[in-house]
């Protein structure tokens, strides 16, 4: 399983806290932009790290032309984690647009290739993963074989069962064919966004870059209904709140290595659900992602789709926020149904984020950047 290794976590005193009366003086640094699109309204805010409070290594995208919001954040430190971010934002809708083309040009038989590639790519166990290692010559250990072949067989196992619930999730919902497009379109597009931020990488002064990218493509379709397509590349968030009921869940999968041990079945919810407890999991939940934009290999986009009614709201967020939020405190603010101005509720998000970096809960200071806004 490959891995991309963030900044490890800045060392803090035993009991160290954020006094809580600069909680406010933190957040007077956030800039905070009020969103509107023809399928949504919202907001978004963004707070550069105070350990580098000149740099902001996380970015937004508001793309309003195509209904599509998304957040963004950089890797590979300092010039290079800053210039990803902000490179993947800004030729995210170009690759879009691009890879739009080039999915209506498919005959049907592609087509139906590209959508079963959006369900596979449900499964965070790679396809490469459970192919026989090529032969490099010389004599093998029979014993390492049996045991390799017995974990192929092992992850293959766990593999068709994710993609055949996913295939029977996708049945149930019956989304119409334009919206089997678009998440294909999306598919591609991540895809060939990644190749170009890897090249873009091979500069000198730009070597080792990478973005997350996370985000919701919203459509209504012609008969009135309205789909979101959720999707991400590495561990930035997104959350989906149910007007009728409540309820809030992941809308798609996290690319931390530790969500990946968890399905790899090499750790247990509940050894997980303790993470920070265990320093090797707190490690791999905190500092390790499995993929991202600009990674040497090929990334396997996480594409979900539910249908949504008037009401429902969404949040994306870069993983200041669930690094440091580990109660959740910002789902209150998801479903309050009397929390003031968009604007105001993304600010209130960004203060769960950093009252848990005051209480010493998480990873501690980060960049945090969220969008969060309600479906019309």
């Amino acid at each position: 399983m490959p891995e991309l290794r963030r900044q490890p976590e800045a060392p803090r005193p035993e009991g160290e806290r954020l006094p809580e009366r600069e909680i406010d003086t933190e957040l007077r640094r956030a800039e905070i932009y009020e969103l509107k699109g023809a399928l949504f309204e919202g907001a978004a805010a963004t707070l550069a790290s105070r350990d580098h409070a000149e740099r902001n290594e996380d970015s937004f995208g508001h793309y309003p032309e195509v209904d599509i919001e998304a957040v963004f954040d950089g890797v590979g430190g300092h010039l290079a984690g800053e210039v990803a971010s902000q490179f993947a934002r800004d030729r995210l809708l170009h690759h879009y647009e691009h890879a739009r083309t080039l999915v209506e040009a498919m005959n049907a038989e592609g087509q139906r290739d590209a959508w079963q590639h959006v369900i596979e790519g449900n499964s965070m166990i790679g396809a490469q993963e459970i192919q026989p290692s090529a032969s490099k010559g010389g004599a093998s250990d029979p014993q390492l074989e049996t045991r390799s072949e017995a974990s192929r067989a092992r992850l293959k196992k766990i593999r068709e069962k994710t993609v055949q619930t996913l295939t029977e999730y996708f049945e149930d919902l019956n989304p119409p064919p334009s919206v089997k497009q678009e998440a294909a379109v999306l598919y591609l597009g991540l895809r060939n966004l990644s190749e170009e931020i890897r090249d873009e990488g091979k500069r000198r002064d730009k070597r080792g870059m990478a973005s997350t990218a996370t985000g919701v493509k919203l459509i209504r379709t012609p008969d009135g209904h309205r789909f979101g397509i959720f999707w991400s590349v590495g561990d930035s968030d997104a959350f989906l709140e149910r007007a009728g009921t409540g309820e809030v869940v992941r809308a798609v999968k996290n690319d931390n290595m530790l969500d990946g041990l968890v399905e790899r079945q090499s750790v247990t919810r509940e050894q997980a659900e303790h993470f920070a407890d265990d320093p090797f999991l707190r490690r791999a939940r905190f500092n390790l992602v499995s993929q991202a934009l600009g990674m040497e290999d090929d990334p396997t986009p996480r594409i979900m789709i539910y249908e949504l009614e008037p009401g429902d709201r969404f949040l994306l967020a870069t993983d200041g926020l669930g690094d440091n939020d580990l109660e959740g405190r910002f789902t209150t603010t998801l479903v309050q149904k009397q929390g003031g101005s968009w604007m105001r509720r993304a600010e209130a998000v960004t203060r769960s984020a950093v009252r848990g970096i005051a209480q010493s809960e998480g990873k501690g200071w980060d960049d945090i950047t969220v969008v969060t806004g309600e479906v019309k």
